[in-house]
């Protein structure tokens, strides 16, 4: 299934999507619980669009261990459902490390093989901060100064998309 697939699915799709994010924002909240799903049913799961997510944690410390939390996390394999709950949790304060460290608890709820102990490891390390600082560079030398951003096949996409505004950048790009 695509949730298999880390933080890039679909690599191969005719349209490739980068989505520059940071879970404590607003606005990338508002996108996931907007169009993300959409986007996923009508252009993912039919192989038309890959999505590739990178971190832009800019809001904060909170922003920096939500993003090492869902590295952590796409380590075994649970990177969407880390992505969606961290979506689903975004609150002022909430990304704490024992914060974080109960969402994996609700991750291997989902995910029976989901190893807490070595999620727990990895966040209290920071075995990941390298990942996120080095897609914080990236996203600064592409000119990403909000979020969310979106790369559609190479064009800028500044702030929050509607589907509908997706499906026609979309659709131009499969020359429909």
């Amino acid at each position: 299934s695509w949730t298999d697939q880390a933080r890039a699915v679909l690599p191969d799709a005719p349209v490739q999507i980068v989505e520059f994010a940071d879970f404590s924002c607003p606005h990338c909240r508002e996108f996931h619980e907007q169009t993300h799903e959409q986007l996923l049913e009508e252009f993912i799961e039919p192989g038309l669009v890959s999505l590739e997510y990178h971190y832009v944690a800019f809001l904060g410390p909170g922003s920096v261990r939500a993003a090492q939390a869902a590295e952590c996390a796409n380590d075994q394999g649970a990177f969407w459902e880390m992505h969606d709950l961290l979506f689903l949790r975004q609150a002022s304060g909430a990304f704490t490390e024992e914060n974080l460290k109960d969402f994996a608890r609700e991750v291997q709820g989902v995910k029976k093989d989901f190893n807490v102990g070595e999620f727990d490891s990895c966040l209290s390390s920071e075995a990941k901060k390298s990942i996120v600082e080095a897609q914080m560079k990236d996203a600064d030398r592409q000119g990403v100064n909000s979020t969310p951003t979106f790369f559609v096949n190479g064009e800028k996409i500044s702030g929050n998309q509607s589907i509908e505004a997706m499906r026609t950048t979309i659709n131009r790009y499969l020359g429909r």
